[in-house]
Parts: structure tokens; sequence; C-alpha cells
């Protein structure tokens, strides 16, 4: 008798401390949540990019991602973001679709431009540049790409 009373002590402290780690993993991971304005961007091509991903400048996060939605129209990717209110962008700045790692998921890193002009909330950064897929440029290596000159093989 003494002996189950030892094991359901044991798993009741394993269980919290469990409990405890999990708290904590789920605490870390949670995006930082904070006030801010809508900015658009559209890209040729965004893979992997979703909802709640992280806009960067410099590796610092200053945004999320709030919406990555196709134009039926253009075939272009369109993303909408939240920037963080004390963040003034100039009108030149760049947004460049990469990648958190290197399994990791889609992000974006904003390059701040210089210009005088700030962009104010709803407005598009025009300026953006999609990520090279490397796998598409070892195919290209690999077996030429195609630029007109014929079958070089």
């Amino acid at each position: 008798m003494r002996r189950n009373i030892i094991e359901t002590v044991v798993a009741g402290v394993v269980l919290l401390v469990a409990g405890f780690f999990l708290v904590f993993a789920l605490d870390r991971t949670r995006p930082p949540s904070f006030d801010g304005y809508e900015l658009t961007a559209r890209f040729a091509d965004a893979p992997t990019l979703e909802a709640d991903a992280e806009v960067r400048i410099a590796g610092v996060t200053v945004g999320r991602v709030t919406k990555v939605a196709l134009d039926m129209q253009r075939f272009e990717v369109d993303v909408a973001m939240l920037i963080r209110d004390d963040l003034k962008l100039a009108t030149d700045s760049k947004v460049v679709m990469s990648f958190d790692g290197l399994m990791g998921g889609g992000i974006l890193v904003l390059k701040p431009g210089r210009g005088g002009e700030t962009l104010k909330p709803g407005d598009r950064i025009r300026d953006t540049e999609s990520p090279v897929n490397i796998v598409d440029q070892f195919g290209r290596f690999l077996y030429g790409d195609g630029g007109g000159q014929g079958d070089d093989f």
C-alpha cells in the first residue's frame, strides 16, 4: 500500500513539472502582441508565408503578417501586415520575403528607406523581393535555362 502512495506522489510531481514546462514553452513561443498600423505588399511568389509570420528589421520582430491571399487577376500574392505604431517607415522602404532558418517558415524582412515621406496606414510597400527558389536555380544550372539559345546538350 505504501508503495502505491509513493508512485502516485511521484507521478503527480512528474505531471506537475511537465505542465510547468508546457506552460513555459507556450508562453515563450506566443507571438508578441502590440498595437500597430497595417501596410500591404505584393509578391510574385510567397512560398511558406502564412498569417502570423513575423515581420523583422535587423532580426528584431516589429510586426506580424495578418493576411496572405492570391490576387486572382494578377496571380500575385497580396500580403497584409501589422507594424508597430512607434515605427515610421519611409515610402522607399523595401520588404523581402525570407525564411526563418534552414527549415523555418516564411518571414518578412523590412529594409527601411531613407526618403523623407513616411508610409501611412493602409499604404502599399512597392519595392518587394520574393525568395530565390534554390531547387529551380539548381535545375536551371543542370539543364540550362531555356534562354532561346537552342538545345546545348
